[in-house]
């Protein structure tokens, strides 16, 4: 599943694939690792540098500037989620 995410944020990938699928692939997986509540897995070293790429692909494409502010919330709250507080924090100041 996790290869999955990885792929989906992989420029010149063979199968082209949506970069959400990295955030759903995160979401799948921490579904079937059964966490307890309020634990997540956004910030494991394998996951969160693929989010935070997916997020500001996002946030840097001219034709999706209209959804920039529905972006910034999320990418703020996955962030903190992962804890890059710092990101979490400078990405509520661009919204």
């Amino acid at each position: 599943m996790l290869a999955l995410g990885v792929r989906a944020v992989e420029p010149n990938a063979s199968i082209p694939m949506s970069p959400e699928s990295s955030l759903i692939a995160s979401l799948m997986l921490e579904s079937e690792l059964e966490l307890q509540p309020g634990e997540h897995i956004y910030g494991r070293p394998d996951i969160w540098p693929h989010l935070k790429e997916m997020y500001e692909g996002y946030l840097s494409e001219p034709s999706r500037a209209g959804m920039q502010p529905g972006w910034h919330s999320t990418y703020a709250v996955v962030a903190y989620l992962a804890g890059d507080y710092l990101v979490a924090r400078q990405t509520i100041g661009d919204s």
